[in-house]
């Protein structure tokens, strides 16, 4: 696995870091944006989305929550998005953020 992609200094702030807290204020009282959603706000490449947002949580300015579920049919993964110390996004059944999933299993985020 990649290291998460993190700007040269520790905590700046740049337009691609705005348009997802953006995205996430849009999405409280509704599910957590999707990759599909995330690509539409951002224009990303697939493959470098969950890099950028695991940076996001190592810089402080996201959070990013998992919960598992053994719902027959559904995705093994929830998730849910919020800007440090806002409100969270419903949860999705669309999981799979792999750097993120990592890290939870290794006792962060």
């Amino acid at each position: 696995m990649r290291p998460p992609i993190v700007p040269r200094s520790l905590r700046p702030f740049t337009a691609l870091d705005n348009a997802i807290l953006l995205m996430i204020k849009h999405s409280i009282g509704g599910p957590c944006p999707t990759i599909r959603e995330i690509r539409e706000w951002t224009a990303m490449p697939r493959r470098r989305i969950w890099d950028y947002l695991s940076g996001m949580v190592d810089r402080g300015l996201i959070e990013v929550e998992l919960k598992e579920t053994k719902e027959v049919g559904k995705d093994p993964k929830l998730r849910r998005m919020r800007a440090v110390g806002g409100e969270w996004t419903g949860w999705t059944a669309r999981g799979g953020c792999p750097a993120i999933d990592a890290k939870c299993e290794a006792g962060g985020a």
